[in-house]
């Protein structure tokens, strides 16, 4: 079963997408509801909130994430990403023994299914540049901002 919820929050409209028990989706653009609104998609809301105000830097609520092994390997460096840090493309590419693959690890990135959950704004340019975001590269500033990485 699959079901998808948009919440209202202080940096505009997030869509919840819940898939056999897992939050799947989070996307930044306002999706269409989808099946009944359940108790993960109601946590995740909560988390959300408090994710967003800074309560909280991780999600609990039970997520899972596709992708190829290297994006994954790319999503768990980001993890690893605390809140009001930043790292950049090459580093990452660096830490997963890529060292060419800034580039990939952008594509990683931007194909990341849980912003926010999987922290990919925190990943900059070469020169710490806020390049590469899937959403418009503004929210990845107001992210930055919230997190004290941007003044």
């Amino acid at each position: 079963m699959t079901a998808v919820r948009v919440y209202n929050t202080i940096i505009g409209p997030i869509s919840l997408t819940e898939s056999d028990g897992f939050l799947v989706g989070v996307s930044f653009s306002r999706l269409p509801d989808e099946g009944p609104e359940t108790t993960l998609l109601r946590d995740g809301e909560r988390e959300l909130h408090q994710w967003l105000a800074g309560d909280i830097d991780r999600f609990t609520i039970p997520w899972k994430e596709e992708g190829t092994v290297f994006m994954r390997s790319v999503w768990s460096e980001i993890l690893k990403i605390g809140r009001g840090r930043v790292t950049t493309y090459g580093d990452i590419a660096k830490k997963i023994g890529k060292p060419t693959a800034a580039r990939a690890v952008g594509g990683a990135c931007h194909r990341n299914p849980l912003p926010l959950v999987i922290p990919c704004h925190r990943v900059l340019g070469a020169s710490y540049s806020l390049t590469g975001f899937a959403a418009p590269i503004e929210l990845k500033e107001t992210l930055l901002r919230r997190e004290g990485v941007l003044l």
